[in-house]
């Protein structure tokens, strides 16, 4: 064995500050003992000097680990970053496996943010990722020349192979591994003149390779977040409140409770004010017991005395009203996007105003897994169990909230049943943090159902106003105005706000605007003249904590900005495939050549558009009585990172009874490079049925300053008795690639409505939509 030592190089990489090293481990001799925490009899054995690099690690055995800091929640993630890594470094798939390292407060400085949401990952992981992996490359190919007598030149990387081309002889990266020890760094330099394959070479990216974390999720060796163990741990339950904030615990009599077995304590968490911002926590008992049946039994038999004098006891009515009242008023309104003049109507025509009113109501999360938190305080150390969508995060927010230094916090990764946006909040995380340090044990906090859904961040109630200034068959201007809660990242994230945009480029302003509220809204429509106002709504912020719930504003501007085109297109008598098509040059703006992945924007956009009608014979089909097609389109996530997408929606609405019945969802999109085909269809099917329960039956409630929802039993949501066939179309191209796992969810609702109102002529406007509405429509047309 020997160091081959690379004078030319220096290698320094990572996402954070461009710096961090790849290091490849040599054989596993004089192997050292390393702890594994949930088993400290078995502990884990690692070669003395293997080192993980940044991204990934090769073993001498062959295997190539790529090290997942982005939350599995069912989307797959790992396996496409894998396949990113795998073909630069042209590996054989076989010899490619992923983990989920854990977390301290120096991943952040190394790794970066690593925010899992926003379908951001593939797409803010792609350029880092291909380029030190084609680095890599090269350093194994130049240690196979080498041990081959070959010439570079002459040698080329092949299936975990190094092949001399010249003479027709292979090493395997098993072996140079073995027999070389490679330490090196890469400098950005460097990185700069990487040669990345080209779409035309892929072997790897592009194929429908089976997910990596299939095998483990069969079998049942999958670790999720509520299976998280640990030695003499006990379990906690919350008793909800009687407001969803505020409420503060005056006394706790648990005499009851002390007569069933296991049942060992309370703690009742009353918190300072400053603790409360943002809705992160608010004041609860938390109920301990040795077994978790235990601790529901308790809980049960606990009087809490409470006082909700200073809570907010506003009902859902109540914020309708006053949305409404703040969009009539038209005061306090900020600005958030603005494309030249929105009142100007044109020297010589004759113009007129369109006005229409949306509205949506609340969606909660409600993933599959409930939330839930191991936390262990053991010799000065909290160690974190649990599944989060912002892990390096997590040492500093719960130091802040427990006063542990964060270099003593370490987050132990695990899979998720499901998060949608409900796993990157910290409440459960610091409540579990701080009940172990108080009782000095592992405390494992795990919500039933009925307490997952009292402590809901759904999705914002919203109202929205759209104008449209119109001459002849044109639409001059256009205005959105929103009225809704923000997430209080003012209070929580402030570098998530953003200034408003005029003309395509942000103008430095004190009413900062935050971005997930308002997203969508910056449609990607050549309309000269746009205004996009918002109203926040303090009212609800102060009653329950709003925040990401998949595809965050989109869901509701999307809505009203597709279903109120169609409206445009209808007053001016202009088909509405056509009208859009007219306003999708990508021009100026939305040429998309601001980043990468937006390139060719709106034409991209009416390109999916035309496929997606093509695919559905749209305008052609012979449709039944009260059969209808109806369109929508959208450019989410957000502009930086679009996917481009149009659905076509196919409903029959039953005269008599006013149900809808969705019969099919034709879906195609553009993604840039498409990482895995067959993993971007079931986001898209899993996003098309979200959007489809949203837009027939989701709907959340408050009442009192509380949640009325508290099961399935009272929050409907979509089932798999009754779905539509779906047909998912991917438009293949070598642009940079975007995000999947949220953008088509916005689009279902708009192309569900449109297509009502083309089978019945009746229009709804609010969501979700309602049989009633429907139904007194219908009544009135007969």
């Amino acid at each position: 064995m020997h160091k081959k030592e690379f004078s030319r190089r220096s290698f320094l990489i990572s996402s954070a500050v461009g710096a961090s090293s790849l290091v490849f481990a040599n054989s596993i001799v004089n192997a050292k003992e390393a702890v594994d925490l949930l088993n400290p009899a078995s502990p884990l054995v690692l070669p003395p000097n293997f080192t993980p690099s940044v991204w990934f690690t090769m073993e001498s055995n062959g295997r190539t680990t790529v090290h997942i800091f982005r939350n599995e929640m069912g989307q797959h993630v790992g396996t496409s970053l894998a396949q990113i890594v795998a073909e630069e470094l042209c590996l054989s798939w076989k010899d490619v496996t992923i983990d989920y390292p854990q977390m301290d407060s120096n991943t952040y400085g190394t790794y970066g943010m690593q925010l899992t949401g926003g379908s951001w990952s593939v797409v803010s992981e792609f350029d880092k990722l291909s380029k030190v992996s084609a680095a890599a490359r090269q350093i194994i190919v130049e240690s196979g020349a080498d041990l081959l007598g070959a010439d570079i030149a002459d040698c080329i990387a092949e299936n975990s192979f190094i092949k001399d081309t010249l003479m027709g002889e292979k090493i395997s990266f098993s072996e140079i591994l073995s027999e070389t020890v490679i330490d090196y760094q890469v400098t950005e330099e460097d990185l700069a003149t990487i040669q990345r394959k080209e779409k035309k070479d892929y072997k790897i990216i592009g194929r429908s390779v089976p997910a990596l974390d299939i095998p483990e999720k069969i079998n049942g060796s999958a670790r999720y977040a509520i299976d998280a163990q640990v030695p003499n741990m006990v379990y906690a339950k919350i008793i909800a409140p009687p407001k969803r904030l505020g409420a503060r615990i005056i006394s706790i009599d648990d005499k009851k409770a002390k007569q069933i077995k296991g049942y060992l304590t309370t703690i009742p968490f009353n918190f300072p004010d400053e603790a409360l911002n943002g809705g992160i926590l608010t004041h609860v008992p938390l109920v301990v017991a040795s077994d978790y049946p235990s601790a529901m039994r308790a809980a049960k038999l606990i009087d809490v005395n409470w006082n909700t004098d200073a809570c907010s006891t506003a009902s859902s009515a109540d914020f309708e009203k006053e949305a409404y009242k703040l969009l009539k008023d038209g005061k306090n309104g900020r600005l958030s996007w603005k494309i030249g003049e929105y009142d100007t109507c044109g020297e010589g025509k004759e113009c007129k105003k369109l006005e229409r009113s949306y509205k949506t109501s609340m969606v909660a999360h409600v993933a599959l897994e409930p939330m839930s938190a191991l936390v262990n305080f053991d010799n000065g150390f909290l160690h974190i169990y649990a599944g989060h969508q912002a892990g390096t995060l997590l040492p500093n927010i719960i130091g802040q909230f427990t006063s542990i230094s964060p270099d003593k916090i370490i987050y132990h990764p695990h899979l998720v049943g499901g998060s949608f946006g409900k796993r990157s909040e910290f409440g459960m995380i610091a409540l579990a943090s701080m009940a172990s340090i108080q009782l000095k044990k592992p405390i494992k906090l795990i919500l039933t159902r009925e307490d997952d859904m009292a402590f809901s961040h759904p999705r914002t109630p919203t109202v929205q106003r759209l104008e449209a200034v119109i001459s002849g068959k044109e639409c001059l201007g256009y205005k959105q105005e929103i009225a809704s809660a923000t997430m209080q990242f003012d209070k929580l994230m402030p570098q998530m706000l953003r200034n408003p945009i005029v003309d395509g480029a942000p103008v430095e302003s004190e009413n900062k605007i935050e971005s997930a509220t308002v997203v969508g809204a910056d449609n990607w429509y050549d309309i000269e003249n746009q205004t996009v106002n918002y109203f926040r709504q303090a009212s609800v912020e102060d009653t329950i904590p709003v925040r990401n719930v998949r595809s965050v504003g989109n869901n509701y501007t999307v809505f009203a900005t597709e279903t109120f085109i169609d409206e445009v297109s209808q007053e001016i008598g202009v088909d509405p495939m056509a009208f859009r098509l007219n306003y999708l040059n990508g021009v100026g703006i939305n040429a998309g050549s601001n980043t990468p992945a937006s390139y060719g924007g709106g034409k991209r956009l009416a390109n999916v558009l035309k496929i997606a009608s093509g695919l559905a014979n749209y305008g052609l089909e012979n449709l039944g009585e009260y059969e209808g097609l109806g369109i929508a389109i959208t450019g989410a996530e957000n502009r930086w990172a679009p996917c481009f997408l149009a659905l076509v929606a196919k409903v029959k609405v039953d005269k008599n009874s006013a149900a809808i019945d969705v019969q099919k969802l034709t879906c195609v999109l553009d993604v840039g490079i498409a990482i895995n085909p067959d993993g971007i269809k079931a986001q898209v099917e899993g996003s098309l049925l979200w959007g489809l329960s949203n837009a027939l039956l989701e709907k959340m409630t408050l009442e009192d300053g509380m949640v009325s929802e508290r099961n399935f039993d009272s929050y409907k949501w979509q089932n798999i008795t009754k779905i539509p066939e779906l047909e998912i179309h991917i438009v293949e191209n070598g642009i940079f690639p975007s995000g999947v796992g949220e953008p088509a969810t916005c689009v279902v609702a708009p192309a569900i409505g449109n297509a009502i109102f083309n089978a019945t002529g009746v229009r709804l406007r609010s969501l979700p939509f309602s049989r009633e509405e429907l139904f007194e429509g219908l009544d009135k047309k007969a």
